[in-house]
């Protein structure tokens, strides 16, 4: 369970010109791509996630045209050939594995905090686990799977778990929607440690979603007292006794009393409590049928799944199975399917050679020339066949090269297992009793509450204001992530901008405050002598100051475009905002070369009424200031995202560091948390040499305008940014697999320090995509991640739409947070495009989050001028939070010039 820096492993095995071949099968493609990290070679077990039930044997090796071209030479020569109908499963299986892995991960995590805390647990193993996965990558995966380990305090624990296991199966396997278990011996020379355990965790099962397990301890003397002193089974009463379980209670201190032992069952009612949930196995003739059952439970018969279903005997065989199959047609994923396990014939030697003769019964006996006995095996049909075996063979399964809607056509099929260490293993089980009420480890209980339902109330619809458009790069609403609506009591500021006649851009703009009462919106102020470029955002403190962050040019000549600028706050009076505002200037080190671009965050901490400024300075850095409670200023920078290696500046070609735009700051007691995106040139499939054939002599931007865009979302903090440096830029969000782009909508600090951000994701443009990639789908999201410790802890796809996956889109470029007096957070966005029946859409929506991530079911808000563009009075900007829903922006069908107000009331 151990975390690997792939990045650094694959980056040192680079310098040594070695071949880097991933096993990617715990994380699968959708959670990580190793090819990104510059590995050769990735395999997979399609035997797991990628099938997702269990019911498929297979494989995939893809990488490098002359890696796999040398894998399919052994492959011609060996002959392999994949089943058609597991190839079939494959492919249906595969469809929901972004699904299953979201699930998968999820549950895995909230199991993996549960058990940490536990008192009867050591230590848990898991990568979405800080405490355990201490080095997480910038780029972590999207989640880290549903395989965790767990090492316990006690020996008697981890001795007695897999007798004492309910609703879990105690068996080496993972990948399919069964919760499984495993104990492990203590290997130190493999890193298994001493009471430990491995856990796959499944699918939810059931209404709800996964909210722990509960453990269960008791005494090892008392539960020895309920166990036969020679097999370990339960102690049987008489007849007479009541046969039906004790119910279990609820756990105090995660201790329980052990409860008294259970009688037998009828075999009839045995067999009816079953039925249903046994996996029936196709027999193909009269052969005798296998055990399902694989011990006793508490009085009851237990099923067990089909890879403990084994004969009494211990059979240590192998198989050989050939077939002869006509051509078909089917769809796989378009990679070469090769796979490989515990191979030893693959890379040199001779082929076996096998050929079919009859033997005495009549039935066909296979042998592969060597002579050696016989023993009994499964064979297709999952009942004893005969068949030879060579001692000492691994598995060698090899596919044959299949694209999609490809005919395979006619081959010969060649399998080879060693069933021996396995079915050992699950003989002991088989033949092993299970104790209950003994309780180690039970109830996986997939599931909490439901969000309790919530009303969205439209109480105001109005216009507040109209502009000229100032051509001058900016708008009203181009502050984005910083404020420009604050609600105090029942009282709204609203920040705007008035074009000026007689200014020439980029300076041809001025503030404007507008105040809205039980009268209505009305125009309080001006900005009577300065002109800036930008909106210019609001924040306000309970004390009654209402503080605008302003950038008035310096530049005097008329004629001059652009030059320096001065930041400052301008300090209101909440009560009497036409009064003339008191002046801040920031105490910056140094001499900064501020200018008209600022692409500024501004956001405050009402709490402790404080206020924070970060402005740009070029592509290098933003600088920050932080007026403090007591009057004073303490500033700094806080660094763009430097380049990688292979990235290509949107802008500036060959300079180092990317500037980070459109963002917002959190600001708590002195902890800072700041988002932001960045532009790249560049993509997975578009670097220097694809980027010159596409731009033919042309800039980025005059080329389809969509190559030069921003491609990553960000996030930074400090617990004390007066003392602390801002840690590394963490990489949240991103577009680089399919040239897309991105923008950031909201950010908002759970009372825990949990770190929300959420923002859209869109596709590029069609004509390139047409022109250079017409396999590229294009699609548009609403993403959501968790940030804690500065670890990406939770990622979550809100809502998706385009090509492939509906025709409604999610075509808010800011999504927001809201959030209620009792910490309830909900996303708002709005919809468009088209429905299942084909009627146009255009309204907006709100999901509610829990608190571990999870979204429920969009719910419409029925306004009848949905907003396409809104800022929200939001905590970031002091405004507490509030049932009641202030949208300010631009319409989705009005004016795009007309700046709107709603408000919504949000009834339980």
């Amino acid at each position: 369970m151990e975390v690997l820096d792939t990045p650094t492993l694959i980056r040192i095995a680079k310098e040594a010109d070695a071949t880097v071949i991933v096993d990617n099968t715990w994380l699968t493609p959708y959670l990580l791509q190793p090819f990104r990290r510059g590995a050769d070679l990735v395999i997979h077990s399609v035997t797991k996630y990628m099938g997702g039930q269990g019911n498929a044997m297979g494989g995939v090796v893809s990488g490098r045209k002359d890696l796999v071209g040398r894998i399919e030479s052994a492959q011609n020569w060996l002959g392999g050939l994949m089943r058609p109908m597991d190839a079939f499963l494959v492919t249906q299986g595969v469809k929901t594995l972004p699904l299953r892995m979201r699930q998968h991960s999820r549950s895995a995590r909230l199991v993996a905090e549960f058990l940490r805390s536990h008192e009867a647990v050591s230590r848990v193993h898991y990568g979405g686990l800080p405490s355990w996965n201490r080095n997480a990558e910038p780029d972590a995966p999207k989640g880290f799977g549903g395989m965790l380990g767990v090492e316990w305090k006690s020996d008697a624990v981890h001795q007695n778990l897999g007798r004492h296991v309910k609703l879990m199966i105690n068996a080496v396997s993972l990948g399919d929607p069964v919760t499984r278990v495993s104990q492990r011996r203590e290997e130190p020379d493999r890193g298994i440690p001493a009471r430990y355990t491995r856990v796959s965790i499944g699918l939810a099962a059931g209404h709800g979603e996964a909210s722990g397990i509960e453990i269960h301890v008791t005494s090892p003397r008392a539960a020895q007292k309920r166990l036969r002193p020679d097999r370990g089974t339960v102690a049987r009463r008489s007849k007479s006794t009541q046969t039906r379980p004790d119910p279990v209670s609820p756990v105090s201190n995660g201790k329980l009393s052990a409860p008294t032992s259970a009688g037998r069952r009828p075999a009839s009612r045995l067999l009816r409590r079953v039925r249903g949930c046994i996996p029936r196995v196709r027999r193909a003739s009269t052969r005798p049928a296998i055990a399902h059952f694989a011990g006793r439970r508490a009085g009851r018969w237990a099923p067990r799944p089909r890879e403990l279903l084994a004969r009494r005997r211990v059979l240590s065989s192998m198989r050989i199975r050939l077939s002869r199959s006509r051509s078909w047609t089917y769809r796989t994923p378009s990679v070469v399917a090769v796979m490989f396990q515990g191979y030893r014939r693959v890379c040199g030697g001779t082929p076996p050679t096998c050929r079919t003769s009859p033997t005495s019964s009549g039935a066909s006996k296979r042998t592969d020339g060597t002579g050696l006995p016989a023993s009994d095996v499964l064979d297709s049909a999952g009942v004893p066949g005969q068949h030879e075996r060579r001692a000492g063979s691994g598995t060698c399964v090899l596919y044959p090269t299949v694209r999609n809607s490809t005919p395979c056509g006619t081959k010969r099929a060649m399998e080879v297992e060693h069933f021996g260490p396995f079915l050992e293993e699950a003989n002991m089980w088989v033949t092993r009793a299970i104790t209950l009420w003994s309780l180690v480890l039970a109830t996986l209980a997939m599931g909490q509450e439901p969000f309790s339902p919530v009303r969205p109330v439209v109480e105001i619809e109005e216009e507040v204001y109209s502009y000229e458009p100032a051509d001058n790069g900016a708008s009203p609403t181009w502050c984005f992530g910083a404020p420009i609506l604050v609600r105090s009591g029942e009282t709204l500021f609203a920040s705007g901008l008035e074009t000026l006649a007689d200014a020439k851009p980029l300076h041809n703009v001025r503030w404007m405050l507008f105040r809205r009462d039980a009268e209505g919106w009305e125009l309080q102020q001006v900005d009577p002598v300065d002109r800036t470029r930008e909106p210019c955002p609001l924040v306000i403190l309970p004390s009654g100051r209402l503080i605008m962050s302003t950038n008035p040019t310096l530049v005097t000549d008329p004629e001059r475009r652009a030059g320096p600028a001065r930041p400052e706050m301008l300090v209101f009076d909440a009560a009497d905002p036409q009064a003339a505002p008191r002046t801040l200037l920031p105490e910056w080190e140094g001499q900064p070369s501020f200018t008209e671009h600022t692409y500024r965050l501004f956001g405050a901490d009402a709490e402790h009424g404080e206020v924070i400024m970060l402005n740009n300075v070029g592509y290098s850095h933003k600088e920050w200031a932080l007026w403090q409670r007591d009057g004073t200023w303490a500033t700094g920078r806080l660094m763009n995202v430097a380049s990688r290696p292979g990235d290509l500046h949107a802008y500036r070609p060959g300079y180092n560091w990317h500037r980070f735009n459109y963002g917002s700051v959190v600001l708590r007691d002195r902890a800072a948390f700041v988002t932001g995106c960045v532009s790249y040139a560049n993509w997975d499939r578009a670097g220097e040499a694809e980027l010159e054939e596409i731009l033919a002599g042309q800039t980025a931007r005059n080329r389809l305008g969509s190559l030069a865009n921003r491609r990553r979302m960000m996030f930074a903090w400090t617990p004390d940014i007066t003392t602390t440096p801002f840690s590394p830029w963490l990489e949240v969000g991103s577009t680089m697999s399919n040239g897309g782009w991105l923008f950031p909508g909201d950010l908002y600090v759970a009372a825990d320090g949990t770190a929300h951000v959420v923002w859209y994701e869109g596709p590029m443009d069609r004509r390139l995509r047409d022109e250079h990639f017409p396999d590229i789908e294009l699609t548009h999201a609403i993403r959501h991640a968790m940030v804690r410790d500065g670890q990406v802890v939770h990622r979550a796809t809100l809502m998706e739409g385009g090509e492939g996956l509906g025709s409604e889109l999610p075509q808010s470029i800011q999504p927001r947070f809201h959030i209620t007096p009792d910490e309830r957070l909900f996303v708002w966005i709005y919809v468009g495009g088209r429905n299942r029946h084909g009627e146009p859409v255009a309204e907006n929506r709100m999901i509610e989050l829990s608190a571990d991530g999870t979204p429920g079911e969009p719910m419409s808000v029925p306004l009848e001028h949905p907003f396409r563009v809104a800022f929200t009075a939001t905590p970031r900007g002091g405004s507490p939070p509030s049932n009641t829903l202030d949208l300010f922006g631009i319409r989705a069908g009005g004016p795009p010039t007309t700046l709107c107000y709603a408000r919504v009331r949000l009834d339980d």
